[in-house]
């Protein structure tokens, strides 16, 4: 495309040719075009066609044209950044380029940046969009609803007073309960937002705070959606059973987060042991000794018997021989994996 440098006039004058080594080029061959080419409308929009950076070398009447660059603009949004000043200003231009592509918001002048309705259509093209708006509008709550439907983690960048918009909070909280963690801290301490990000991840329960983080209902609601979130459920609210029953209901692993007083708990730990037998290793000494956990432990997973505990009488037994042990150990290794014969045997 570049050789067209060295044509003749006549070849830099064909069109057909011209656009080829446009084609060819992305676009660098049109400098090298006849002038009355790069002047003709019609010929300018057929390269932008191919290539929108040609633009770079037409005449700045052309650039300057309402009409031309209006259908340029039509054509291919990145015209936008090559016309006039004064035709950045142009609303009926700017929209036609936003609504293709947000992004092109940053090269409308300022005055449309912080247009409401250009603002709205790129960011309803784009979130990416809202870095552009300027003045108040960038605080326009349909604005930013629109910018968090398409992207909550918008809203972890708001300034802190659009994070406790309590509308905008739920907005974004509904979307995802990641939001939670970036409200304003009152907004934390509300029990239907505490609920909405709890019930979607027991997770968001580390970011509760105030009187919702002792609030029964949200606890519950946390514990029965993330077993495991009964972590960041405060250290007197942990000694409930039935707090820590339903966390264990929902995820066994939330025994380790239980007090020691609740895991001598047969019932909490019947129901850990059913999920998994390695919940033993959470219970009371106690209950590491009794045998309808541990033959339940074992049913579920043999391996959770090394974290039995021998019961006392047998430990206190004087006899040498302690067949009390012998059945239940005879029964546990039935379950082990059968260990396969290598080699001939000998006879």
């Amino acid at each position: 495309g570049l050789a067209l440098e060295f044509a003749s006039q006549e070849l830099r004058s064909d069109p057909q040719l011209v656009l080829e080594a446009v084609r060819t080029s992305a676009g660098e061959a049109l400098r090298f075009a006849a002038q009355e080419l790069c002047q003709d409308a019609d010929f300018v929009l057929e390269a932008v066609a191919l290539e929108v950076r040609v633009l770079r070398y037409v005449s700045q009447e052309l650039l300057g044209d309402r009409s031309v660059m209006l259908r340029a603009v039509g054509i291919n949004w990145l015209a936008l950044p090559y016309a006039e000043e004064e035709l950045r200003k142009d609303r009926e231009l700017v929209m036609a380029a936003v609504q293709q592509n947000g992004q092109a918001l940053a090269s409308a002048s300022q005055e449309l940046r912080a247009d409401p309705g250009i603002a709205l259509a790129a960011v309803q093209q784009t979130w990416e969009a809202l870095r552009h708006v300027l003045g108040d509008t960038s605080r326009d709550r349909k604005l930013l609803q629109e910018a968090i439907r398409q992207n909550v983690h918008v809203f972890r960048s708001l300034p802190v007073e659009l994070r406790a918009d309590p509308k905008l909070a739920r907005e974004a909280i509904a979307l995802s309960w990641r939001a939670f963690e970036h409200a304003a801290e009152d907004l934390r301490a509300d029990r239907q937002l505490a609920l909405l990000a709890v019930s979607q991840n027991g997770e968001a329960f580390e970011h509760v705070v105030g009187a919702a983080q002792l609030d029964s209902e949200v606890i519950f609601a946390a514990v029965r959606c993330t077993g495991v979130a009964l972590r960041h459920v405060p250290e007197e609210l942990r000694q409930d059973v039935e707090v820590v029953l339903a966390a264990v209901t929902q995820d066994w692993r939330a025994l380790a987060f239980a007090p020691v007083a609740v895991r001598g708990n047969l019932q909490i730990l019947s129901v850990a042991v059913a999920q998994n037998g390695l919940a033993l290793q959470y219970a009371s000494e106690d209950l590491r000794s009794q045998t309808s956990l541990l033959e339940q432990a074992r049913q579920e997973n043999w391996r959770s018997l090394q974290h039995a505990v021998m019961p006392e009488p047998v430990l206190n037994s004087c006899l040498l021989d302690h067949q009390p042990s012998r059945k239940f150990w005879h029964d546990v290794t039935a379950d082990f994996p059968q260990a396969k014969a290598e080699g001939r045997f000998l006879s």
